[in-house]
C-alpha cells in the first residue's frame, strides 16, 4: 500500500457508448491492479419548482444515480462483478469536479469516457476535458467502441431497422 489510503480505480458511470465502454476498461484495470473500484454517477438537482419538496427530489435524483449504475453494470458486462471489490457511489455536484474528487490519491486512476459533444461544442469544456486539467492522479479517457464513433452509426441504425420492419411485416 503507498498511502494512508489503498490506490483505487474510479470510473465515472454512464450509459453513452463511451461510459459504457471505460466502465469494461476500468474493470479491466481493477482486476490488472487487484485494486478497489468505485463506480460514480454525479447528478444535479437542477432548481427546485415552487412548491416541490427540494429533500424528496434530491432522494429521488440519488436513487436514480444509483439505479444508473447498475444499468451500465448489466448493459457493460451483464452485472456487478464478483470478483471485485465495488462501490456504488451517486453524489451530487458539477460532473467534472465531483469525480476528480472521488480519486484524491496521487495513485488512483480516473476513468471517464470521451466526450462525443466535442464536434458539436468545440469552445465548451467537457467532462474529459475538466478531469484532466483538475485531477492529480492520472486520468484515462476511453473513447467510444469504433462502431459508435462513425458517422455511418445512424446509417446502420436506420438499416437495420428497416430490415426489422421488413421482416416483422413478412
Amino acid at each position: 500500500m503507498v498511502g494512508a489510503t489503498q490506490a483505487g480505480v474510479v470510473v465515472g458511470v454512464g450509459e453513452s457508448p463511451a461510459a459504457l465502454h471505460a466502465l469494461r476498461y476500468a474493470v479491466a484495470e481493477a482486476r490488472r491492479r487487484v485494486s478497489t473500484l468505485r463506480a460514480v454517477r454525479v447528478w444535479q438537482a437542477g432548481t427546485a419548482l415552487h412548491g416541490y419538496d427540494v429533500d424528496q427530489a434530491r432522494t429521488v435524483a440519488g436513487a436514480d444515480a444509483v439505479l444508473t449504475i447498475r444499468r451500465s453494470f448489466e448493459q457493460a458486462m451483464g452485472g456487478l462483478p464478483k470478483d471485485l471489490d465495488v462501490t456504488l457511489i451517486a453524489v451530487e455536484g458539477a460532473v467534472g469536479a465531483a469525480l476528480v474528487a472521488q480519486a484524491p490519491n496521487d495513485h488512483d486512476l480516473l476513468v471517464v469516457g470521451a466526450s462525443s459533444r466535442r464536434r458539436w461544442r468545440p469552445l465548451m469544456s467537457t467532462v474529459d476535458q475538466q478531469c484532466v486539467r483538475l485531477a492529480s492522479s492520472p486520468v484515462v479517457v476511453v473513447p467510444a467502441p469504433a462502431m459508435a464513433r462513425g458517422h455511418a452509426t445512424k446509417a446502420i441504425v436506420r438499416a437495420i431497422r428497416r430490415e426489422a420492419h421488413r421482416l416483422a411485416a413478412s
